[in-house]
């Protein structure tokens, strides 16, 4: 789907976060989702290792990995935040029945890094011509939102319970007999399943 414009908080953070709960054989890189324009992108992904954030401009790339198994039928909530104000980012991981003193997260600086605004989201795989590294398990609620998380007092909680400016939320649950996937953030972000993934 198209992705929202990130040019309006004052804070200057947003957060790139899913639900997930990975398939039975993780494979070296699973994209959770990769938000990109132009030269700029912002990837969340894991392997059998954990969960690593990349972000790509045209001054480098930044990558950002948490040490972290993740158990086949277990929900964890993934995230990267970034602060364009104060140059951080950091990237985390949560399983949904842990409290937040259980979180695994790593941080470092990013001054100068461009971050995609506008562009497009691509859930489950790593965009392209020909799209790859597709996640194999299970993704709920993938969003963007306005703020930085270092963990989460609910991670299953409902996206439209967080008292935060959602810039992008899509809910496979609405449209769920079509191929279209909806945004319930203000924006109308909407887009199209392809490959029929299972809803």
């Amino acid at each position: 789907p198209p992705a929202p414009a990130l040019h309006r908080a004052e804070s200057g953070r947003y957060t790139w976060t899913a639900l997930i709960c990975p398939g039975v054989h993780a494979k070296q890189n699973e994209v959770v989702l990769s938000h990109e324009r132009d030269r700029s992108r912002v990837t969340l992904s894991i392997d059998c290792g954990g969960v690593h954030a990349r972000l790509t401009a045209e001054r480098g790339e930044t990558v950002l990995s948490v040490a972290k198994t993740l158990c086949v039928t277990h929900w964890y909530r993934v995230w990267i935040s970034v602060d364009r104000v104060a140059g951080n980012a950091i990237v985390g991981v949560q399983a949904v029945h842990d409290p937040p003193a259980a979180v695994r997260t790593t941080s470092c600086p990013i001054q100068g890094m461009r971050l995609p605004s506008g562009g497009s989201i691509t859930v489950a795989a790593r965009p392209g011509a020909s799209s790859r590294d597709h996640f194999e398990g299970k993704i709920e609620d993938p969003a963007i939102l306005e703020g930085w998380w270092a963990s989460w007092d609910g991670p299953r909680i409902s996206l439209s319970d967080l008292d935060v400016k959602v810039c992008a939320a899509w809910d496979f649950s609405v449209g769920i007999s079509t191929q279209s996937i909806f945004d319930v953030g203000s924006g109308a972000l909407h887009g199209r399943a392809y490959n029929s993934p299972t809803r």
